[in-house]
C-alpha cells in the first residue's frame, strides 16, 4: 500500500480542485515548488488526520496570517480577539478542503473519515516532516496579493485504486456515485437495468411510477447507511446577504401553475418548517429561502433526488419535505454552499455541468448541447 506514481496526478488534481473551489472568493492557483518566492517564517498550521479501508493519512495545510486575515468571510478587523477568529478559519478551512476531496474519492470506494483538525503555530519544516512519513503529495498556491499556501497530503493508497477509470463508468450506484446525465437522459450506473424505451424523445425526462423503479429514489437506505460516516462539520461564518435576490424567488409548494421556462425561483415546502432563522446561510441566500438547522441531530433524511422537467432539480427530504433548485441560478449568483433541512449543499462547476454533493452524495447534472 503506497503512492504510486499512477496516484500522484489524480491525487495533485483532486487537491488542486478542492482547494481552488473551497476559496472561490479568494481566488488562488496552484504553482510548481520552483516558482514560490516568498514564504513567511512563522505559519498558522492546521494538520488533520484520515482514513478509511483503502486509503489513511494526515493532510496539512499551511498558511501565513495576513492570507487568513484577507480571505476569512465575516472578518472585519475590530474583532476584540481577531487571533482566535483567525485560527477557527484555518481549522473551517481545512474541513471545507477535505469535504471536497471527500466527495471526489467516493466514487473510487474511498469513503474517508475524517478527524478534528489540530491548529497550531510552526514553519515550513513540518511539511518535510510530514512528508518522510508517507508518500506525499504538496501543492503550492499563490494569490493575486503575493500570498502562498501550501496543502500536503502524506497518505497510502490501496494498489488496487485506478484513477485512471472514469468514475461515472463504474459498477453499481453507491451514495456519491449516481451521476444524471442529460443528453442521454438516463442515470449511466443504472443503463442495463433501466434502459430507455426506443420512442422516448431524446429531450425528455420520463418520469418513474414508484420508487422501486428509479434508483436514485431508492437508493435512500444505502444513503442513510453511510450518512454518519459522510457528513463533516461546517463551520458558522455568517456570509454577505444578496439584497437583490427578493422574495419573488420563493414560491409556494403547488409547482403545477410553474411556467417550464422559469430559471430564478427556490420552491421550498414550508410545511414542517419551524420559525424562520434570521441569519444568512449562505452568500447570496437568506434565511428566508433556505430553513436552517443549526442541531445536526434534527437533520432530515434525504429520500430522493431527481430532475424535472422544468430544467429545476427536486430534493426531497422524510419524504415530504420538497425542494426545487434552479442550479444554474443559485451557481450564476455567486452560491457555492447553504443547508437545507441541516445538510450542506455544496456546487461545484465541472465545465460540463454542475455537480451539486448533499453531503456524501454527488450528483451531476450535463449541460445540453446546442444542436449545430
Amino acid at each position: 500500500m503506497n503512492l504510486q506514481s499512477s496516484h500522484r496526478e489524480p491525487i495533485r488534481k483532486i487537491i488542486t480542485d478542492a482547494v481552488s473551489n473551497a476559496l472561490n472568493h479568494s481566488p488562488v492557483q496552484a504553482i510548481a515548488d520552483e516558482d514560490v518566492t516568498h514564504w513567511s517564517e512563522t505559519l498558522l498550521i492546521s494538520i488533520l488526520g484520515f482514513h478509511s479501508e483503502k486509503m489513511q493519512g494526515s493532510v496539512i495545510l499551511g498558511c501565513d496570517e495576513q492570507f487568513l486575515r484577507n480571505s476569512c468571510p465575516g472578518l472585519k478587523g475590530d474583532e476584540e480577539n481577531p487571533e482566535a477568529f483567525i485560527n477557527d478559519w484555518i481549522g473551517e478551512l481545512s474541513n471545507l478542503i477535505m469535504g471536497r476531496i471527500k466527495n471526489k474519492l467516493l466514487p473510487y470506494g474511498i469513503v474517508l473519515k475524517l478527524n478534528p483538525p489540530s491548529i497550531s503555530e510552526s514553519t515550513e519544516a513540518i511539511f518535510d516532516s510530514y512528508s518522510g512519513r508517507k508518500p506525499s503529495e504538496r501543492v503550492w498556491f499563490t494569490t493575486d496579493t503575493g500570498d502562498t499556501i501550501c496543502f500536503l497530503m502524506a497518505c497510502d493508497i490501496d494498489d488496487d485504486i485506478d484513477f485512471t477509470v472514469d468514475a461515472a463508468t463504474r459498477a453499481g450506484l453507491d451514495p456519491g456515485t449516481g451521476i444524471i446525465s442529460l443528453k442521454s437522459y438516463s442515470i449511466e450506473d443504472q443503463a442495463e437495468e433501466a434502459p430507455q424505451a426506443e420512442s422516448t424523445p431524446p429531450t425528455q425526462v420520463e418520469e418513474p411510477t414508484s420508487v422501486e423503479e428509479d434508483p436514485i429514489l431508492s437508493m435512500e437506505e444505502d444513503f442513510r447507511e453511510t450518512e454518519e460516516a459522510l457528513m463533516s462539520d461546517v463551520g458558522d461564518f455568517e456570509q454577505p446577504i444578496d439584497e437583490d435576490f427578493e422574495e419573488e424567488h420563493v414560491v409556494d409548494k403547488d409547482y403545477s401553475n410553474l411556467p417550464s421556462d422559469n430559471r430564478t425561483s427556490l420552491a421550498i415546502d414550508r410545511e414542517q418548517a419551524s420559525e424562520p432563522a434570521n441569519q444568512a446561510t449562505s452568500e447570496g441566500m437568506t434565511s428566508d429561502m433556505v430553513e436552517r438547522s443549526d442541531d445536526k441531530q434534527d437533520a432530515q433524511g434525504l429520500s430522493s433526488i431527481r430532475y424535472l422537467d422544468n430544467g429545476r432539480l427536486e430534493v426531497t427530504f422524510n419524504q415530504e419535505i420538497v425542494f426545487q433548485l434552479e442550479l444554474e441560478t443559485l451557481y450564476n449568483r455567486g452560491i457555492r454552499e447553504f443547508e437545507m433541512q441541516g445538510h450542506w449543499v455544496h456546487l461545484d462547476d465541472e465545465g460540463f455541468g454542475i455537480q451539486v454533493s448533499i453531503d456524501g452524495l454527488s450528483v451531476t447534472i450535463y449541460r445540453q448541447e446546442s444542436a449545430a
